[in-house]
């Protein structure tokens, strides 16, 4: 039965090349979309780099806590992006090995972030990291890129079973 269900989704899907491996259309949609949300976060990653070694380089005596532009979203831009280029790169290859490390790979930045705040941030701003957190509640992504993740997730099971 589940082998039929298989091969009626395939009748509906369209093969666009037949070369050395078939690529059908939504898979090319997988890979298209995969690399424009990995472009995007990339470049998103590249802008918080830059924010970050101006602010060290400017900053270099005292310790200076971010809380503008992308930190004022979210107390960790860059690995929320980390976490988006990683759940791209296994949106378009479509593979089912690719579920399970996303969600470890969550847990394991989850666990850092939790780390990094409560015996560094901690100690470095006291009472103003604190106060950050209070007028910062996302730790990581925003609502726009807390539906992206979840499409994207959602999809990559689709295409993992069904392509």
């Amino acid at each position: 039965m589940e082998y039929q269900q298989l091969q009626l989704w395939k009748s509906i899907d369209i093969i666009i090349f037949n070369w050395f491996i078939d690529i059908s259309l939504f898979s090319l949609i997988h890979i298209v979309v995969g690399a424009i949300v990995f472009c995007l976060s990339f470049y998103q990653c590249i802008k918080i780099v830059k924010i970050n070694n101006q602010v060290h380089e400017a900053k270099n005596q005292q310790k200076f806590l971010l809380d503008s532009g992308y930190y004022a979203k979210a107390r960790h831009p860059m690995t929320a992006r980390f976490f988006l280029i990683m759940l791209s790169f296994f949106f378009m290859i479509s593979s089912l090995i690719g579920i399970p490390l996303i969600f470890t790979f969550a847990l394991i930045f989850a666990l850092l972030t939790l780390y990094e705040e409560k015996k560094i941030l901690f100690r470095v701003f006291g009472e103003k990291y604190r106060d950050y957190m209070k007028q910062v509640k996302i730790r990581f992504f925003p609502k726009k890129l807390k539906i992206l993740n979840i499409i994207l997730i959602t999809f990559m099971i689709f295409g993992a079973i069904f392509i």
